[in-house]
């Protein structure tokens, strides 16, 4: 299976693309920062990268800005936009492809709680 993840080199994106390379699939990841890629995977930094007749079999949305920075006015304007953004080039692409995915997850994280030492979250 072909395996797109969008914010791959993420805290979560990193996680998923080792797992799901250890189960044997294919896995290409669209990131800003290719110098973190592992070179099992495919880098790309640009969906247009993919052409209609290629083949992705399910697409995994995990792209935005770090939500582990102080949510300034500003901050927060970019989560959203960056979140907004990856998810309508990610419809686009869809709509672009010969072969739909069978699956398109999209997850986005909704808070962060800091360094609470030993308290339980």
């Amino acid at each position: 299976m072909h395996i797109l993840i969008t914010g791959g080199t993420g805290f979560v994106g990193r996680a998923m693309s080792d797992f799901f390379h250890a189960q044997g699939h294919k896995i290409t990841l669209l990131t800003r920062f290719r110098d973190k890629v592992n070179k099992k995977f495919q880098a790309i930094e640009n969906l247009d990268e993919i052409k209609p007749k290629n083949k992705v079999d399910a697409i995994i949305n995990l792209a935005g800005a770090p939500i582990s920075k102080h949510w300034t006015k500003n901050h927060k304007k970019a989560l959203l936009e960056s979140r907004l953004k990856v998810t309508r080039d990610v419809l686009n692409l869809i709509n672009r492809l010969d072969k739909k995915p069978e699956v398109l997850i999209s997850a986005s994280a909704v808070g962060w709680y800091g360094d609470q030492g030993q308290k339980v979250l």
